[in-house]
């Protein structure tokens, strides 16, 4: 008889820079997304998320964890330096991978739980039934940058952590019980179509069409 290999669960976080959402120049935030200096911006936020979901799949072998910055480059090289300075070594975590490589809807579609700061991956996540759980400790707490932060207006949507520790609890616990109210679902379906849909056209019908036939043919 044929055996039966059971999908590994899998974590996507979407990387975001030291700048994300920040741009007034009040902040002293350059123009790049990564302050020379790192000394202005998302900074301890940055590290600890990054080093928690090292810690994470160190800690959890049978969940492939995936970190997905936008492009290569600068933002590879911080993202190792957070690791390294917290003492993980990327290329020593077997089921830990880094790369801007990977399509974000195909990634999206082929994960169990979906990390995000900042960023219209968000968005898109939105409209798949998948939990989506949203750093909000260090700077991203400070009254201060609430300006900001994209979407902070509609955290109740979304699993919200207030703690590197709550983080870390939220991702395992998510893995367990990854079920999406369908009240929660018709928010984020709403969410979608203020920020996209009003853009273009029927763009929300498109798009979980698209996410729909994807999710099947994997199936």
């Amino acid at each position: 008889s044929r055996k039966i290999v059971k999908r590994r669960e899998k974590v996507a976080f979407f990387s975001f820079t030291y700048a994300s959402s920040i741009k007034s120049k009040s902040y002293d935030c350059p123009d790049e997304h990564f302050s020379k200096n790192r000394d202005s911006g998302f900074i301890d936020l940055f590290e600890h998320v990054h080093a928690s979901i090292a810690q994470l799949a160190i800690q959890n072998k049978d969940v492939e964890f995936i970190i997905k910055p936008k492009w290569g480059g600068k933002w590879m090289d911080e993202i190792e330096y957070v690791l390294n300075k917290n003492g993980y070594k990327p290329e020593n975590i077997d089921n830990l991978t880094i790369t801007p490589d990977v399509n974000a809807q195909d990634l999206i579609v082929g994960s169990d739980v979906i990390c995000s700061f900042g960023s219209t991956t968000i968005l898109e996540a939105a409209i798949t039934d998948k939990p989506i759980i949203i750093p909000n400790f260090d700077e991203a707490s400070n009254p201060e940058y609430s300006k900001y932060i994209r979407f902070k207006d509609e955290y109740n949507i979304f699993d919200i952590a207030n703690s590197v520790s709550e983080f870390e609890e939220l991702v395992i616990n998510r893995l367990k019980n990854p079920e999406v109210s369908e009240d929660c679902m018709q928010k984020r379906y709403a969410l979608f179509e203020k920020y996209v849909s009003s853009m273009a056209g029927n763009a929300l019908d498109k798009y979980v069409k698209v996410i729909s036939q994807v999710i099947n043919e994997r199936r």
